[in-house]
């Protein structure tokens, strides 16, 4: 029940070795401490899937932890209103259309369309390979549907679900170099429904002004 970014260790948990901190480098360099990533998706064994090196345009889905920039949020104003959605716990999935041409990627990889993996399946299953005609309809060349993949064998399929899903929460308008906001979005997953596309989204929790 309580927020937790790091773990404190006594001096005494690396006896024997010999530690000296230079202030100007990364704490995570000099420890050699990475981030572990597993692609934990079954039916995608997933370099042998790729097709080429993921899309540099549109960007990875780290996004910063509200307790990180509290401080700076709390100061852009009364104006802005604020929309708080649920963070889903699955696997990233990225759907895309390049001038046209349709894209699928996990977290690092872009998969070879005829491919049979959960990503892709699941992209056909719901039509979300709509999203060309969307673009087409939006006079946009680039554009990227982000979603959480979830479902059985996916992070423990924690929402009991019977086969997998993906649930959006977010689209890249690559042409503008920037997030669609929150009406931006909806405009453009109703027009994936009017095409045809089954499209889940997260939770909506609560939108609010500071």
């Amino acid at each position: 029940g309580e927020y937790s970014q790091g773990l404190a260790l006594p001096l005494s948990a690396f006896e024997g070795q010999t530690i000296t901190f230079d202030g100007d480098k990364s704490l995570d360099d000099q420890l050699n401490i990475v981030k572990y990533e597993p692609e934990m998706v079954q039916g995608a064994s997933l370099q042998g899937n790729a097709r080429g090196s993921y899309p540099a345009w549109i960007p990875k889905t780290d996004l910063e932890r509200i307790e990180n920039c509290f401080g700076d949020v709390q100061n852009l104003g009364e104006h802005v209103v604020w929309i708080i959605e649920e963070k889903y716990e699955g696997s990233s999935c990225t759907v895309y259309s390049d001038v046209g041409q349709l894209g699928i990627t996990s977290r690092n990889v872009d998969f070879k369309l005829d491919d049979e993996n959960t990503f892709n399946s699941t992209v056909y299953s719901q039509k979300l390979d709509k999203i060309v005609e969307v673009a087409e309809r939006l006079g946009i060349r680039q554009i990227a549907i982000r979603g959480e993949l979830c479902g059985p064998s996916i992070q423990g399929n924690i929402y009991k679900l019977k086969a997998p899903r993906i649930f959006v929460f977010d689209i890249y308008n690559g042409d503008a170099g920037r997030y669609m906001t929150y009406n931006e979005r909806q405009h453009a997953l109703q027009l994936l429904r009017e095409v045809g596309a089954d499209v889940d989204v997260v939770p909506l929790i609560d939108e609010m002004q500071l």
